[in-house]
């Protein structure tokens, strides 16, 4: 099972971007608190082991998205 985790800190947020247990989690935190600004989780079918698949993090102003294979799969908006 494939398990991932991407941080990025920008603008005074941390954004988090998370692949376990079959759930792709998109999440906003405050830098300087930690405060859980806000969170969107949702299943994901990943390929088998043993073949590829291209993942893409997206950040762009305060929009996430994860891509699997050129497919929007996952999306949250901050603001």
């Amino acid at each position: 099972a494939l398990e991932c985790e991407l941080e990025l800190a920008a603008r005074a947020h941390l954004f988090v971007w998370m692949i376990k247990d079959g759930n792709v989690t998109l999440s906003a935190r405050r830098s300087e608190t930690g405060d859980l600004l806000g969170s969107v989780t949702q299943p994901i079918e990943i390929p088998p082991a043993g073949r590829a698949c291209d993942l893409e993090f997206w950040h762009v102003d305060q929009t996430m998205s994860l891509w699997l294979n050129g497919r929007e799969i996952a999306h949250f908006e901050l603001f």
